[in-house]
């Protein structure tokens, strides 16, 4: 596994370090704007968004949602600790929902950027059962429900 923010060792790298600083201006559209106090006390949710077309098994499936939940988590505690903790108090919910393409989940990952959510790109190592660099998973949020339902809503449940 890897993700847009890490590599597979465990110090940051010059990519994960450029991309938190890009999070972190793309949250600041949102967060520095006031808009987000309009959320404070809102629903807040993480969504993982999984391709289908990649036919990955089972347990693929859960290793994938799995570093995207936690890459979500990592650069939401750096970039809006304010997030994680309403996220927190509602009871961290995590929701999967599915795409049918690489196209469509790139297009998702971009709604979510141009509303200054959280969100985290998930591509593979593959060591087992996909290709090397294969986008599998987009992780948006935490952020309030009501603004990711504006990108999300419209994708069923995986």
């Amino acid at each position: 596994m890897t993700n847009k923010n890490s590599s597979d060792d465990l110090d940051e790298t010059d990519a994960e370090v450029d991309d938190v600083q890009d999070a972190q201006r793309d949250d600041a559209v949102f967060l520095n704007t006031g808009e987000f106090d309009k959320y404070e006390y809102d629903y807040f949710k993480l969504v993982l968004v999984i391709r289908t077309d990649l036919k990955m098994g089972k347990g693929k499936v859960a290793a994938q949602c799995s570093h995207a939940a936690v890459a979500a988590y990592k650069t939401a505690r750096r970039v809006s600790s304010k997030a994680v903790k309403i996220w927190e108090k509602c009871g961290q919910a995590k929701i999967i929902l599915k795409v049918d393409s690489e196209a469509e989940l790139m297009k998702i990952a971009k709604q979510a950027k141009d509303m200054g959510l959280i969100s985290n790109m998930i591509q593979d190592a593959g060591h087992t059962q996909i290709p090397a660099g294969s986008r599998t998973v987009c992780a948006i949020g935490p952020g309030p429900a009501k603004l990711i339902d504006q990108v999300t809503g419209h994708l069923k449940l995986f």
